[in-house]
């Protein structure tokens, strides 16, 4: 049952806001989504990856976004540190 309301989620809601980046030597478009849901009003984010005959999506809810920009922070310090 999740697994739909997240689909309809990531088709229907209302776009908040967009970034996009290359990856892959430029052949692959990553784009993070902040949505809002139309139904409730919650906000969740949607990772996508598209390429050339392949593209995945990721739905995060706030909880999980939080966490993963977490850890993307603490890579990017890491890094900074190298």
């Amino acid at each position: 049952m999740w697994f739909f309301r997240a689909l309809y989620q990531m088709i229907s809601g209302h776009l908040i806001r967009e970034a996009e980046a290359k990856a892959n030597n430029g052949s692959t478009n990553v784009t993070l989504s902040l949505k809002q849901e139309t139904g409730n009003g919650d906000y969740f984010v949607v990772l996508a990856l598209k390429s050339a005959g392949n593209y995945q999506y990721a739905h995060f809810t706030r909880p999980e976004f939080d966490m993963f920009a977490a850890e993307v922070a603490g890579i990017q310090a890491d890094l900074s540190n190298l």
